[in-house]
């Protein structure tokens, strides 16, 4: 787009003749950056027969000065122009000027808008909050408010800037948002972050589909809070629940699901991410939970990685299920919790106990063995992953015994939709990638992309599969890891280095 100058049509949206014209409501508040201060998008005219104005506007910096903010603003409230793509991006004048002030209420009301700030402006914008609350909501200044994103991990939102904007939640500022994202410093401790949950549990937000607290230090007291929330059905049309880094520990985790699981708490949660949150025995409840009336048509993407989830509580799942697992999930991420060999292996029998319609699957980092390359491979041969896309099982030691397994699990069934491998840090050696090697060769892998076979020890078979890959038996692939499977002054064989396949990307 040409920033030095840009022409848009306008209307008056109480001009009779265009009233009963669709509006095209697309605005945009960003506060993320500081390079333009308005940007405008091309618009259609309305009708043919309509007489459209246009205005042009020059480079707003030099034209308007340090008062470009408000001049825009003026601009807009007077033409009451609706239906464009704008960005106000030199928040600070913004927000300085009482005048820019009045006219910004006026046009906030009328424009759907998202909000995206952190640093310096997310504080601006709660100090704005705090100092204009009355006119904000005498105004109606958020209503049309349906994204708002405050806070990210490089700048996350400290203590004073948030009882600031607790301000707002607690009268009701943002009641049409749709997609809540917050970062708060770990210094705003769980008092902080408890109170922000209390002021949302006094409004509820009854449009929320999106609610993305990743990152903020809930701990077991607030998530318990949250689970109110939940259970009392204030938040019912949520559909991406992101609570990922958030300490919650395993009684905030018992509770929070518990309450999900429970009197449809939500009509359709597809998306649940608790990664990070140190839940350990509270995964007991996780299976039993997701199978439920509530959550089991809908959920589709489960993150439970990081969690220090160990074997002994598997156990205690699988027993509580009676092995039995039904669930409609699609991704499930497991990873870097330290299951163990035998225990891995319930969790894949808990999880591939009946055909399943997942397509990734991330299994990597759990300390499973030959046991649990055993059970993976038993339910790929009875067909329970026929969908499946993306297979994670690196930083495993499931060997060669292991890798004979499931490579020739994965041979007898059709791995058509098979597109990412990544077996790395498994130990495979020279027999487990010549396996590899015949399975290519035999069309397994026929639209696999990506492929990770770092650190398995397998220089001596590399050849071989520079050989296979040159002969066009795996022709979907992209990028290809090989490293640390080479002695430290040998680096790879010359085939890779000379003629190699050029649509690949080599990696080691």
């Amino acid at each position: 787009m040409d920033y030095e100058s840009s022409d848009f049509s306008f209307f008056d949206p109480t001009d009779h003749a265009k009233a009963l014209l669709p509006l095209r409501k697309l605005t945009k508040l960003d506060l993320t950056s500081s390079s333009m201060l308005i940007e405008v998008n091309e618009v259609t005219s309305l009708t043919k027969s309509s007489k459209s104005k246009s205005i042009k506007l020059p480079k707003l910096k030099s034209s308007f000065g340090k008062k470009a903010s408000s001049k825009v603003v003026e601009a807009l409230s007077s033409k009451r122009i609706l239906g464009f793509v704008y960005k106000f991006l030199v928040y600070d004048d913004l927000i300085l000027h009482s005048r820019t002030n009045r006219l910004f209420c006026n046009i906030l009301r009328r424009l759907p808008m998202s909000i995206v700030c952190s640093g310096a402006k997310a504080a601006n914008f709660c100090m704005f909050i705090q100092n204009s609350i009355e006119r904000l909501i005498s105004k109606q200044a958020f209503y049309t408010l349906t994204e708002f994103s405050i806070g990210n991990t490089d700048e996350s939102l400290r203590v004073q800037n948030l009882d600031e904007l607790i301000v707002g939640f607690k009268r009701n500022l943002f009641p049409s948002v749709r997609s809540f994202h917050i970062v708060i410093n770990p210094d705003a401790g769980e008092n902080g972050i408890f109170d922000l949950v209390d002021a949302m549990l006094m409004h509820p937000l009854e449009s929320l589909t999106n609610l993305d607290f990743s990152g903020s230090y809930m701990g077991e007291s607030a998530t318990r809070k949250l689970a109110e929330i939940f259970s009392k059905r204030l938040f019912s049309k949520t559909k991406i629940l992101n609570l990922s880094r958030n300490g919650t520990g395993e009684y905030g985790t018992r509770f929070l699901m518990n309450a999900l699981s429970t009197n449809k708490a939500c009509d359709g949660l597809e998306h649940l991410n608790l990664s990070r949150n140190g839940m350990g025995s509270g995964f007991r409840v996780v299976p039993k939970c997701i199978t439920s009336e509530s959550l089991n048509p809908f959920l589709r993407t489960l993150n439970l990685s990081n969690n220090d989830i160990q074997g002994n509580v598997i156990h205690d799942a699988c027993n509580d299920l009676n092995g039995s697992l039904p669930h409609n999930l699609t991704n499930l991420d497991l990873s870097a919790n330290p299951f163990l060999d035998k225990p891995a292996k319930q969790i894949v029998n808990l999880f591939l106990s009946d055909v399943t319609k997942l397509k990734v699957l991330n299994l990597s980092s759990i300390d499973g063995g030959v046991l649990f390359a055993k059970a993976l491979a038993n339910g790929i041969k009875k067909n329970h992953l026929p969908e499946l896309q993306m297979l994670d099982i690196s930083n495993n030691a499931i060997g060669r015994e292991g890798s004979e397994k499931l490579l020739f699990a994965l041979d007898s069934m059709n791995c058509s939709s098979l597109t990412e491998l990544n077996v790395a840090v498994n130990g495979l050696t020279e027999e487990g990638v010549n396996l590899l090697c015949v399975s290519i060769r035999k069309g397994t892998f026929v639209n696999l992309s990506k492929l990770d076979l770092s650190a398995n020890n397998g220089n001596a078979a590399l050849v071989h599969l520079a050989t296979v890959l040159k002969q066009d038996f795996c022709p979907a692939l992209r990028r290809l890891r090989l490293g640390k499977n080479t002695p430290e002054q040998g680096g790879l064989p010359p085939i890779f280095r000379k003629d190699f396949v050029s649509y690949i990307k080599l990696e080691y």
